[in-house]
């Protein structure tokens, strides 16, 4: 059905977009703003260990009512990535990846839960 392939275009856009610029770009831009070699690694790995985290708790909360996060989240995950324009240190640069973690592991679980709401009937 539509709604289905649209959020699997959506998906495979986001998706796309996030690891090109997460894997060539930033480690070079966290090194610009002067960051060792292990803070590189821990800023790159910020996002995924923040997501590892909260995925479950958000997928459980989901069972409370998604509708509500499905209107709120999905705008906090696609503002993210312009907040990068605003970096200006190693610290922020720290920061703003762990937001972004937060709001990529927010993404998934309510994305997969408007196709099962969606879906429920069929």
């Amino acid at each position: 059905s539509k709604p289905i392939l649209f959020m699997g275009l959506a998906d495979f856009i986001v998706r796309s977009a996030y690891q090109m610029g997460k894997t060539p770009l930033l480690p070079i831009f966290a090194a610009s703003l002067g960051a060792s070699d292990s803070f590189v690694g821990l800023i790159i790995s910020v996002s995924t260990l923040t997501g590892m985290l909260f995925k479950p708790v958000i997928g459980s909360y989901l069972i409370f009512g998604e509708k509500i996060l499905v209107a709120y989240w999905h705008r906090f995950f696609t503002v993210m990535p312009f907040i990068y324009t605003f970096v200006d240190s190693t610290q922020t640069l720290f920061i703003v990846r762990l937001v972004h973690g937060f709001a990529t592991a927010v993404y998934g679980p309510v994305s997969l839960a408007y196709v099962a709401e969606s879906t429920r009937d069929k």
